[in-house]
């Protein structure tokens, strides 16, 4: 199920502002205008400075392209371009574990799309629909052939259609029943929508529809919010329950304070003695590895890599004091498989080599136990 324009998607891009396609326009030039980005809570968040916008990302061998509306201008830009925007603004990588101060629809014209959404991964394919709440964290992973439909939305933008329309189903019900929470970072929500059964006629609409959004969009005629309000109450008609069903209509996800999860990061570090991957970690609890780092960061100051260093060391430290074994038995058995850079290591950490540590350890235990039967000796004498 593929959007159907019947001519070349950057000509009808382009026609309506005239701008010329140039895969290394400066993002600057407009993407911010529509998108800012920072951190909120340690969590990258996007924020919508306009009451919409709409986006496509097209995922093609040639060449794949973000395109957004929004505020007075499009911009087409190949998703490179995108990625050193987005890193401009604060955004490590562009396939980082988000967040938005917005709603955002997502429709799958084309391809699969598994989108990670708080601790669950769904597989979107074409036709089906994602509804999600302002501060939910997701993650999507594009791939040859996807092409997919973005509307963000403000929630005083939605408020207003929604009180100027009387259409009910799972999209508005969703919508109107988070408007009525409370801001709060502890619960999130999505909808999830796919198709009852394959319609081509009702395909050929919800495509059509999007053209007419989009055309109206980028045109910025007067008029134009008003037009865009329209067509998108057409679209969520569209998306109607007789034509749609919920799979996980609003899944209200509890997100744990980052305290919470670096005790759990720290407990597969701990479980592995240090000898654990980011992404091993990532993928076990369900996170994005760069969001991992963020974490370990904030609690402990260093990075992951260091922090695994640290519990190895640690560890390192305790056989050099409790075992005989060789200090390159001892090295090899605690995981570093540079040598040398174990030694760097411990020297920078306590000034003296791994051997020196071993006898000043042994000596201290040493006169530590003969000093503690001495006090003993003495106590026992004056009984």
């Amino acid at each position: 199920m593929m959007l159907n324009y019947g001519y070349d998607w950057n000509d009808f891009i382009h026609k309506q502002q005239g701008l010329p396609y140039d895969p290394g326009i400066e993002a600057a030039s407009g993407l911010e205008n529509v998108w800012k980005i920072r951190t909120v809570n340690s969590v990258l968040t996007y924020e919508l400075a306009v009451p919409f916008g709409a986006s496509i990302v097209s995922i093609s061998q040639t060449i794949s392209k973000f395109i957004s509306i929004g505020g007075k201008r499009t911009v087409t830009l190949d998703l490179d371009t995108f990625s050193k925007e987005a890193k401009h603004q604060g955004l490590t990588e562009v396939h980082d574990m988000h967040s938005h101060n917005y709603y955002e629809l997502m429709y799958v014209c084309g391809g699969d799309v598994p989108i990670t959404i708080e601790d669950r991964t769904h597989i979107f394919r074409a036709g089906d629909i994602c509804l999600l709440d302002s501060k939910t964290r997701h993650l999507e992973t594009y791939s040859e052939g996807n092409l997919i439909f973005y509307f963000c939305m403000t929630k005083e933008f939605v408020n207003r259609i929604l009180v100027s329309n009387n259409i009910e189903n799972a999209i508005t019900k969703f919508i109107s029943r988070s408007l009525k929470e409370k801001e709060s970072y502890k619960h999130k929500s999505y909808l999830y929508l796919k198709p009852v059964a394959f319609n081509p006629q009702l395909t050929k609409k919800i495509s059509a529809t999007i053209e007419q959004l989009l055309r109206e969009m980028s045109s910025n005629d007067v008029g134009c919010e008003y037009m865009t309000q329209g067509l998108l109450m057409r679209l969520f008609s569209l998306f109607s329950d007789q034509n749609y069903e919920s799979t996980d209509e609003s899944v209200l996800l509890k997100i744990e304070p980052d305290s919470q999860l670096f005790d759990k990061i720290a407990m597969v570090v701990l479980h592995r003695n240090g000898n654990v991957t980011r992404q091993e970690v990532a993928e076990y609890l369900h996170y994005n590895s760069d969001y991992i780092n963020r974490i370990v960061k904030k609690h402990v100051g260093i990075s992951f890599s260091e922090y695994c260093n640290a519990i190895r060391l640690n560890k390192a430290e305790d056989l050099l004091v409790t075992t005989m074994r060789s200090i390159n038995k001892i090295i090899d058995d605690v995981g570093f498989i540079n040598k040398t850079h174990f030694y760097n290591l411990f020297f920078q950490k306590h000034a003296i080599t791994p051997a020196q540590y071993r006898s000043e350890k042994k000596f201290n235990t040493c006169l530590n136990k003969i000093l503690s039967q001495k006090m003993k000796s003495l106590s026992d004498n004056d009984l």
